[in-house]
């Protein structure tokens, strides 16, 4: 059921260069981007020494680090093959991002033509995977690359599962170990991963393959092992950063997650007004919209029952798009409530069922308007095309990307001292302050900004390096006054009281 007969793959040469064509040409001016310095790039890439070349050390610096509260050694030993070709040139590093994204669109039209056997909904699906604007965060963000190397091995090892699954245990054992191999990597590159084994499982269920359910059980174990491992590490590498429950208990953080849930799915339906930092409100009780995102989602899986029976394999992709969620959906408190990239994986199954409803639609419509639902298709697709060029814009550099966060979230004071400091390493010092103080505009609204010491300092660093001491000191001495232990500021105020003693000596003002 699940092989690949070879008169397909040279038959689907023409959509597989179309695919390649489209990816390179949306994505193109992004390999005119620079790094976000500001934001990650420099911890994984242009200050971590293990990224210069292959060696020993560096790879071994790979595998036995964490780096930015992550475990992902196949994701920095992939930046080493980027640094051996193209040195610090962020456009290589994003290259890749993009090849990547393409291998795995590709990947993914041959999993639907031999899931589905039908070319339409394999390009279809494909192509919003690849061109959809919600996927523009991992491709355009060299950070990022984590995320779009894990889904090439996740799906590499989906592959040679469905091999090893048709053939059964006895002549698929090379397919399972390359299935096993291929998993292992890609945890290795990104714990997001870990949802390989319930969609294995979701996939034994849904697709008629050979074996009994305690082989499949059986099967799995080695798996799961991997999916442990890797879960634990990841854990233990994210404790120093690990964040709360939002709103202070599991039940707030419930709340506060059906309306992101029901966020997410307005992103795969109408995706505007994407950021990459999302401000949104914590719930710590039921109201209005915890209550009609309950009701939304008990609607969607009570209308899932209907396709669980009558189309039992569009019923997998369905499920797979929330499986893919579970990781980032708080069970175990994360920084970030949401995020473009969270929908890497879930877009898989999202591709699907909604290019499996666009074809319905014209399979069903009368001849006579047959042209005009097929060109309604194409406009959409084009206007999607569209939004991601302009979404990749953003990304362009640390000043258009935290400028375009600040313009849609003001509030944002992580956002204003990111742009402050992008100002900053640009050598806009006047841009660069007044960004640094809407950082402070920003944290008067909320409770224990981390920001607010550091970007004291840095306000008050600023008017002492232009000659401003009065100014200068009225920023360090609100440190101090505060009783806050910011390391420097006593010596700062020790340097500006020396400064206007001797200006009141020599008689300057």
């Amino acid at each position: 059921m699940t092989g690949v007969p070879r008169i397909v793959t040279r038959s689907s040469l023409l959509p597989v260069l179309a695919l390649l064509l489209v990816t390179f040409s949306l994505y193109a001016t992004v390999l005119d981007h620079s790094f976000i310095t500001t934001w990650d790039d420099d911890v994984y890439v242009t200050a971590n020494e293990a990224v210069k070349g292959f060696s020993l050390d560096h790879v071994k610096a790979a595998f036995t680090k964490f780096y930015s509260g992550n475990y992902a050694p196949v994701h920095i030993v992939s930046y080493m093959v980027d640094y051996s070709l193209w040195g610090f040139n962020a456009g290589g590093f994003l290259f890749f991002n993009i090849l990547y994204h393409a291998i795995n669109g590709i990947l993914f039209y041959y999993l639907l033509i031999r899931l589905h056997r039908d070319k339409r909904l394999a390009f279809l699906a494909s192509f919003i995977f690849l061109c959809h604007p919600v996927q523009v965060e991992s491709v355009a963000w060299v950070s990022q690359r984590k995320n779009v190397l894990a889904m090439l091995f996740f799906l590499v090892s989906f592959h040679a599962y469905l091999s090893y699954a048709d053939r059964g245990i006895a002549r698929g054992k090379t397919y399972y170990l390359a299935s096993l191999s291929a998993f292992a990597v890609s945890l290795l590159s990104k714990a997001i991963a870990v949802i390989m084994v319930p969609v294995l499982l979701l996939y034994d269920h849904c697709f008629a393959t050979r074996g009994s359910w305690g082989h499949k059980i059986l099967d799995k174990l080695p798996f799961v092992a991997a999916t442990v491992v890797i879960s634990l590490i990841t854990y233990i590498s994210q404790a120093p950063g690990r964040g709360t429950y939002f709103g202070g208990s599991p039940s707030a953080t419930a709340y506060t997650m059906l309306p992101v849930f029901v966020r997410y799915l307005r992103m795969i339906v109408w995706p505007t007004d994407l950021c990459a930092s999302y401000t949104l409100p914590i719930r710590t009780e039921i109201d209005l919209p915890v209550l009609s995102s309950a009701l939304f989602f008990l609607l969607v899986f009570t209308g899932s029952a209907y396709l669980y029976r009558c189309r039992r394999d569009l019923f997998f992709w369905f499920l797979l798009f929330f499986i893919g969620l579970i990781p980032v959906s708080q069970i175990i408190p994360i920084l970030t409530l949401i995020n473009d990239r969270y929908l890497y994986f879930p877009i898989l199954g999202a591709a699907v069922c909604s290019s499996a409803l666009l074809l319905k639609g014209v399979d069903a419509a009368k001849p006579a308007i047959r042209a005009a639902t097929l060109c309604g298709i194409f406009v959409l697709l084009v206007a999607m095309s569209c939004l991601t060029v302009v979404q990749a814009r953003v990304w362009k550099n640390s000043i258009t990307l935290w400028s375009d966060v600040t313009g849609k979230y003001p509030g944002d004071s992580d956002a204003w001292n990111a742009l402050g400091d992008a100002y900053l390493e640009d050598g806009n010092r006047d841009l660069a302050l007044s960004a640094y103080k809407s950082t402070i505009a920003a944290c008067d609204l909320l409770a224990n900004c981390q920001y607010y010491d550091p970007t004291f300092d840095k306000i008050g660093s600023l008017y002492l390096e232009r000659g401003n001491v009065l100014e200068a000191k009225e920023y360090f001495t609100g440190i101090v006054s505060a009783n806050r232990n910011y390391p420097g500021a006593l010596n700062q105020l020790a340097r500006i009281n020396y400064i206007l003693e001797n200006n009141r000596k020599t008689g300057k003002k």
